[in-house]
């Protein structure tokens, strides 16, 4: 592949993200955002998602026990309603029923990287529109197959590394 294709392929996954897809919330209604991995990174974005008016984690999945025992109480502090809790039972495709819950706005990925690439498009053809932890893949078909199903299905795919965004290093 010639480098020119690699950065205009590279270009083509970054700007459906950087354009308005959809309207926010309605005034008074909320975003209805999953996250999958509750660990030390997990609980950083929980953090910050459970900061906002706009948005209302609906649900979280990690098979570590402790860590989305973690999460639940940190939801609990911040005076939100309890998401929906997958992954208690320790069963690694415990986050294909997170993507499958109905009336999901978002979905955050922040699991280590050999699981982006799967996680990200089961969310895409779900039609539920997907933040990633950087990267999006670990081999370069990871990144052409996450590409292709963003291409296809037409739904929001960002990831959620602030370097990409900066004006300075955009």
């Amino acid at each position: 592949m010639k480098r020119r294709d690699f950065i205009l392929s590279g270009a083509a996954l970054a700007a459906p993200s950087l354009l308005p897809q959809a309207s926010p919330p309605a005034r008074g209604r909320r975003l209805r955002v999953g996250l999958i991995r509750t660990g030390m990174r997990g609980q950083v974005l929980l953090k910050e998602l459970v900061r906002r008016d706009d948005v209302q984690v609906a649900a979280l999945c990690d098979i570590e026990p402790i860590m989305l025992g973690r999460a639940m109480d940190m939801v609990a502090r911040a005076g939100r309603p309890a998401p929906r809790a997958y992954g208690q039972d320790r069963d690694p495709g415990a986050w294909k029923r997170l993507v499958g819950q109905r009336g999901l706005g978002a979905v955050v990925i922040g699991t280590p990287w050999e699981y982006h690439a799967p996680m990200a498009i089961a969310a895409m053809e779900a039609g539920v529109p997907v933040g990633c932890e950087v990267v999006a893949g670990i081999t370069l078909q990871d990144h052409w197959d996450v590409l292709e199903t963003q291409l296809r299905t037409g739904t929001p795919y960002m990831l959620l590394e602030n370097v990409c965004y900066r004006r300075d290093v955009m």
